[in-house]
């Protein structure tokens, strides 16, 4: 039997691209992919999220549609769908088509975003002013 870590499928789908902590992790448990080279018009409606209801119905079948495609064992459910972008609305009609008994059973993914704390110092500088410096750290992942 192959070993689960393995058999993931990790499908970047940020306008972002990943910090190289959050690319070493993927990378050493999965295979990383990059919607926006296997699907460059997906990727675009992604990042132009639509405002009408039946629009974010559509867009989040096509990107589950699309996310489990690329699995070869059809009976596996190991694909992540990373960093999903779009608004809050857009999040949520993911969830929930992703979620729903009528459409989960041929279409099943995880649903991966990264964890980050945002750190911030005041650093002075030499002609008397402080500059307000900020890291962003990856702490971790959330799947869903």
């Amino acid at each position: 039997m192959q070993d689960i870590m393995e058999e993931r499928i990790y499908l970047w789908s940020s306008i972002h691209t990943p910090a190289p902590i959050q690319r070493e992790y993927l990378e050493r448990t999965g295979k990383l992919l990059f919607l926006s080279e296997l699907n460059e018009a997906l990727q675009e409606r992604l990042n132009s999220t639509p405002i009408e209801g039946v629009k974010l119905l559509k867009l989040a079948e096509d990107l589950l549609e699309f996310a489990s495609s690329l699995r070869e064992n059809k009976d596996d459910p190991q694909t992540y769908i990373v960093q999903p972008g779009g608004s809050p609305a857009f999040q949520a009609m993911l969830g929930e088509v992703n979620t729903s008994p009528r459409y989960n059973q041929d279409h099943v993914c995880w649903l991966m975003y990264s964890h980050s704390v945002l750190k911030s110092e005041d650093v002075p500088q030499a002609d008397g002013t402080v500059k307000k410096v900020s890291e962003l750290y990856h702490m971790g992942w959330t799947t869903v």
